[in-house]
């Protein structure tokens, strides 16, 4: 009995350390780590899910070390059963590492939350101090783009500070502000975001922005939101904060645009790829070295060129060109600036692959408007086989298969292949181009017997950085 009592105990650890890891990507959050089960299934994600191990973070410690013990009792309980009892344990264990998990995660919330207030506090005073300007950036896509190609405009002129890659909650804000807000910052570019109705308001307590850029409303994190009503309400709040003098740059080009930011004070100032407003892009050209425009804002006339990828790019840029020269600043300057702004990393950035084959690793982050302006990159490279693979788009919740059959759609039009762990787009499939894979070691195991010379693989979505690592040439 000790044997097989000991054997059921490490299990249990082995599958709680696995849970650790979904609730660490996650974010320790209860309705994100729901949202994911949801999607996989609760008999795949508990039973069958390929094991990872989590960080070596504080909170993942405190929560192993919990798990230890608690692992310790249920050991002393398991030598005291019978082996039929044993067996039974042996086909619930990851129900019981779920719950041990679950507890230890709900008590290091305590002392996590009590840190974060602190943070909060501390950034608050920072900001109350400063007379830096703060320009928020929100909406469901490119906030990210938007505010690195923002600041690397902005630093040609002045003093300038930025949230950190994608730390756009409370916490990530209040510890951005804690690092880089210096007293001789001019300008602090923040990026705003949340899963949840409130948590945008929440942060903006912490800095209300001055000015402001929504990038677009998509449906990215709407199972969480519950709704669209509620995604957008959350998404346009920053710009109901604005004040008369305030700026607010908005992106033209999604549905209803006006409508949902009319109650903003500020002046507005309309942006779009699409159709003549008040900043726009014409004659946008894409190749697979970079993308060329004309953009029109008020008197100007501005050629640009850039190594970015896809004429979405050339939309995150409007935003940032514009405000650089409500700022004063010269369209030489802006133009030079946006001439060194190089893709960045996992963001449709082109990495050399194994055996010969064009990588473009586009898995910082996924969403529907971000997988049809990929699908239009990959368009651009004159391969004869044009391959995606991607583990799908999360927290899409009821729009999910309506979002898919938009993908399949764009793909349908096209030559290029789709493999994927998400059996959702085979279900949805009718043209034949989707190949579905049990895990995501299956499917790196066929594209590196699949891909040479001749290919361009489009690597869509988040995956594990040892998994691009083997596509990677001389990685």
């Amino acid at each position: 009995m000790l044997t097989i009592s000991l054997f059921i105990s490490l299990f249990i650890l082995a599958k709680a350390f696995q849970l650790i890891y979904f609730f660490q990507i996650k974010e320790y959050r209860f309705d994100r780590f729901f949202s994911f089960i949801k999607e996989e299934g609760w008999y795949q994600a508990l039973y069958f899910s390929s094991f990872r191990l989590p960080a070596k973070k504080t909170r993942n410690l405190l929560i192993m070390g919990l798990l230890f013990v608690a692992d310790y009792l249920i050991f002393q309980l398991l030598l005291k059963q019978s082996l039929p009892l044993l067996i039974l344990d042996f086909f619930i264990v990851p129900l019981i590492a779920f719950l041990l998990t679950s507890v230890a995660v709900f008590l290091t919330a305590i002392p996590v939350y009590i840190y974060r207030q602190w943070l909060i506090t501390r950034a608050k005073s920072l900001v109350k101090r400063s007379s830096a300007i703060c320009i928020g950036i929100t909406g469901s896509y490119g906030k990210t783009s938007v505010k690195e190609f923002l600041y690397e405009i902005l630093s040609q002129k002045f003093k300038i500070a930025k949230t950190e890659k994608n730390m756009n909650t409370d916490v990530g804000i209040a510890l951005s502000i804690i690092g880089n807000l210096k007293s001789d910052t001019r300008y602090f570019i923040a990026e705003y975001g949340g899963y949840r109705t409130g948590e945008i308001e929440r942060t903006a307590k912490i800095i209300r922005p001055n000015q402001s850029i929504l990038t677009g409303l998509g449906n990215q994190h709407l199972d969480l939101y519950g709704s669209r009503k509620n995604l957008q309400k959350a998404e346009t709040h920053i710009l109901t904060l604005l004040d008369l003098q305030s700026f607010a740059y908005i992106n033209l080009d999604f549905p209803q645009s006006r409508v949902l930011t009319q109650k903003s004070p500020a002046r507005k100032i309309y942006y779009s790829i699409r159709q003549k407003t008040d900043i726009y892009a014409a004659n946008i050209k894409t190749t697979p070295q970079g993308t060329s425009a004309d953009v029109y804002y008020h008197r100007h006339k501005i050629h640009l060129q850039t190594a970015l990828l896809g004429k979405h790019n050339i939309l995150n840029l409007l935003p940032c060109l514009a405000l650089a020269i409500d700022l004063n600043m010269t369209t030489q300057e802006i133009t030079h600036a946006i001439s060194k702004i190089q893709p960045i990393s996992g963001k449709l950035s082109v990495l050399a692959g194994i055996k010969g084959a064009v990588v473009v690793d586009d898995s910082y982050n996924t969403n529907v408007n971000g997988f049809l302006a990929a699908i239009e990159v990959l368009n651009t490279f004159d391969k004869s086989k044009k391959i995606i693979a991607t583990r799908g788009i999360i927290e899409l919740g009821v729009e999910k298969s309506s979002s898919y059959k938009t993908i399949l759609q764009a793909l349908a039009k096209t030559g290029i292949a789709l493999f994927t762990t998400d059996r959702l787009f085979k279900e949805l499939d009718q043209a034949g181009k989707i190949t579905t894979f049990n895990d995501v070691s299956d499917l790196i195991i066929y594209l590196k017997e699949t891909i040479n010379q001749d290919t361009v693989l489009l690597i869509e979505g988040r995956f594990p950085e040892s998994t691009i690592k083997k596509l990677k040439h001389n990685s």
